[in-house]
């Protein structure tokens, strides 16, 4: 995203509106909570992204990321390359499937794991680049193969993603919106599953629905404009029912991947605040949870986060996978002591 929105001035103003007109939230040091770097992962020559990541039925996580292009000289650009990895708990890191051409316009955004198969969505932030950059959608991704299986309109940003009842259900980051496709054959929705204007992007944060999650016949999406979780459940029909607000806060601004541990306890990323004209930003952001509607923000260690972008339960604790947007080296770290 660093590297290539700077190439779509529209995309970077707005975003940079919308950057200094959200509530800053920072991590602190905390005596109980400890921090151990799980992975890193190699930022190349043009800065690396990771943007969500999922929990395999191994055990191990699958991490989406992102290596920018690089500029060449007279306007010319290398592509951006997605790639998926599985890591282990001792850190142990694998590519999964193939390096994907992503143009200079899409990147790798969330991940999910049904049944075994891998998905991961692709959000184009430019429908400009035409075909050589993937449009917003799902992929499947197999060992050697990586398959398109929902493919969202132009405009639409694709970024959250699970699967439930035999469906994906898809966040557009661009809208207030879900989209909803088939998971057992290839599929072009033409109208959202669900829409709300408190999930929709503002005039000063340009990005509304983003992280989704799955619990209990319900979908669970953030509004990251304005800091909303809503539920919404899934009826016996597939369609969207019964939306109720979850939680609404100032520390859930710029709220990113959100993941429930076993309790039923919500674990939401939030991003910091960045400056897009200068690459810089306030803070590293947040690590948040809802648990029966209260909102807290965990005190994690100094240094620990580095524009966090997904939370998920992991072995004794929780694992939080760094984008680094602004310094371009993601990793994963896992926390303990949460208690």
């Amino acid at each position: 995203m660093k590297r290539s929105w700077i190439r779509s001035t529209v995309t970077v103003l707005a975003l940079a509106v919308g950057a200094f007109a959200g509530f800053p939230v920072t991590a602190s040091a905390s005596p109980r909570v400890t921090a151990q770097v799980v992975t890193t992962f190699d930022p190349g020559d043009g800065g690396a992204f990771a943007e969500s990541m999922a929990v395999d039925n191994h055990g191990r996580l699958i991490v989406s990321v992102t290596n920018w292009g690089v500029e060449q000289g007279g306007g010319s650009w290398t592509d951006n390359v997605g790639q998926l990895y599985l890591v282990t708990a001792d850190g142990t890191k694998t590519p999964y499937g193939p390096r994907l051409d992503l143009g200079g316009c899409s990147q790798l955004m969330g991940v999910t794991v049904d049944a075994g198969r891998v998905f991961v969505a692709v959000g184009n932030f430019d429908a400009s680049c035409g075909p050589s950059s993937p449009p917003s959608g799902v992929f499947r991704v197999a060992e050697s193969s990586a398959t398109p299986v929902l493919t969202l309109p132009a405009g639409a940003f694709a970024n959250g993603v699970v699967i439930a009842h035999g469906m994906f259900y898809v966040t557009d980051s661009f809208g207030g919106s879900v989209w909803s496709g088939p998971v057992d054959h290839a599929s072009s929705p033409v109208r959202p599953w669900f829409n709300s204007t408190k999930l929709a992007p503002t005039a000063a944060i340009s990005l509304g629905a983003n992280g989704l999650a799955y619990r209990d016949g319900a979908l669970y999406v953030t509004g990251y404009a304005s800091g909303y979780v809503l539920s919404v459940r899934i009826d016996r029909a597939g369609r969207a029912t019964d939306a109720r607000v979850v939680a609404h806060d100032s520390r859930l601004v710029r709220a990113d991947g959100i993941a429930f541990d076993a309790r039923g306890t919500l674990w939401v990323a939030v991003n910091p605040l960045v400056d897009f004209a200068t690459m810089t930003q306030t803070g590293s952001g947040a690590l948040v949870v809802i648990d029966g509607g209260h909102v807290r923000t965990v005190a994690t260690p100094i240094g620990s986060l580095d524009y966090p972008t997904q939370a998920v339960p992991f072995g004794d604790g929780v694992a939080v996978v760094n984008g680094s947007y602004v310094n371009g080296t993601p990793s994963v770290v896992k926390l303990t002591h949460l208690g």
